[in-house]
């Protein structure tokens, strides 16, 4: 707990090089890893067949335990039906300790292929703060002009971080 700061930041870091050095017992390394997976699973149950927008705080905590303490930024794509309800949640790229790129292309086909009329972006900031840079919102304005002559409508874009996680729409974000 020292070295981490927390509960979530112990489990969130499970499979980790620090974890197993910090820990010590290869034994108790796996078993922390094992939790934290089981955690995944039923936070992520949580969020299946649910509509998304209504299930704000299930997404939240479902993300959180999925990205809040990666130590390079990942971004998700949760690809929905017209009900709001997650028909996939998928990593669409891996970046670097303060960014992550991505081609709105790969995401549009993949998007059609499932179906999707709606998505949610989100991504994490290994810095700690949930605060959306200015780049991400650009990023997330070039997504939309590629999605909306095809239908398919981004609903948000979440920054998860340690201490918190942002919606850009609940900020007043507009593209």
């Amino acid at each position: 707990m020292e070295e981490f700061g927390s509960a979530a930041a112990v489990l969130g870091s499970a499979g980790g090089l620090r974890l197993r050095r910090c820990v010590g017992d290869p034994g108790l390394a796996e078993m922390l890893t094992l939790v934290a997976d089981f955690l995944r699973c039923v936070l992520g149950g949580r969020v299946r067949g649910l509509c998304v927008l209504s299930g704000r705080d299930a997404v939240f905590d479902y993300l959180r335990a999925e990205m809040a303490f990666c130590r390079r930024e990942t971004l998700r794509v949760l690809y929905l039906d017209a009900a709001h309800r997650l028909l996939a949640d998928e990593v669409a790229a891996h970046g670097t300790v303060d960014s992550v790129s991505f081609y709105a292309r790969e995401i549009v086909v993949r998007a059609l292929e499932l179906g999707a009329v709606g998505l949610v972006l989100a991504h994490n900031h290994p810095s700690g703060s949930p605060v959306a840079t200015p780049a991400d919102v650009t990023a997330t304005d070039a997504l939309i002009r590629a999605c909306t002559p095809l239908g398919i409508v981004v609903l948000d874009h979440l920054v998860v971080a340690e201490h918190g996680t942002r919606s850009l729409r609940e900020t007043g974000w507009r593209s």
